[in-house]
C-alpha cells in the first residue's frame, strides 16, 4: 500500500494542527524548558569554576535524562487513551457505540446521537464519549507527540506501508 501525494500533506497538516493547538493549550511547555536548558546555562561555563558552574555541569549531564523520561510520559498518554478504549469494550460497549455526556446545574447527563435532552441550554456542549472517542484521542496523542518530536509521520508512515506490503499473510500471528 502506498499513500498519495495528497494523503501525505493531509496528514502532515492534521499532524503540526494538532500539534500546534496542543502547544497553545501549554501541554509542550515541560518539553520546550528542557530542550531550552542547554541554550540558558551555556554562559555559565565561561566562569571560573565555582559551586554555581558545578551545579550547571550536573544539570547539563541530566537533560538527556530529563528529555527521555519527558519522552517517555508523553507517549504513556497514548497508552491511557488505549486503556479507555479497552475499559469501554470489556464492559460490553461496541467498537462503534458512542454517546454523549454534560453536566449541568449540578447533574450529569448522558445520551447517544439525536436524544440529546431537549431541556439543556445549546451552550452545554456534549462531551463525546465511547469507543470511537478513545480512538481519535489515540490519533491524536501519536500526532501531537510525533509534531512536538519533530517527526514526519505521513513520511513514516508511508515507509511503513510500504514495508507491511512486503510481508506475508497473517505474518507474526500469535492470537
Amino acid at each position: 500500500m502506498t499513500l498519495t501525494l495528497g494523503t501525505i500533506d493531509t496528514i502532515r497538516a492534521l499532524q503540526k494542527q494538532i500539534g500546534a493547538a496542543n502547544a497553545a493549550k501549554g501541554f509542550h511547555q515541560d518539553g520546550d524548558d528542557i530542550r531550552s536548558l542547554p541554550a540558558a546555562i551555556s554562559g555559565v561555563h565561561d566562569g571560573p569554576r565555582s559551586f554555581l558552574q558545578g551545579l550547571v555541569n550536573r544539570l547539563t549531564r541530566m537533560i538527556p535524562a530529563l528529555e527521555r523520561h519527558y519522552w517517555m510520559a508523553r507517549a504513556s498518554l497514548i497508552g491511557t487513551e488505549l486503556a479507555e478504549l479497552l475499559e469501554d469494550l470489556r464492559a460490553g460497549r461496541g467498537i462503534n457505540e458512542s454517546w454523549y455526556s454534560a453536566t449541568w446545574e449540578g447533574k450529569a447527563y448522558a445520551w447517544v446521537e439525536g436524544e440529546r435532552p431537549a431541556f439543556l441550554p445549546d451552550h452545554v456542549v456534549g462531551k463525546p464519549e465511547g469507543a470511537p472517542s478513545e480512538i481519535v484521542d489515540i490519533i491524536v496523542r501519536a500526532l501531537d507527540l510525533a509534531d512536538e518530536g519533530g517527526v514526519d509521520i505521513a513520511e513514516h508512515l508511508s515507509l511503513k506501508l510500504a514495508y507491511n506490503a512486503t510481508r506475508a499473510r497473517l505474518h507474526g500471528k500469535k492470537l
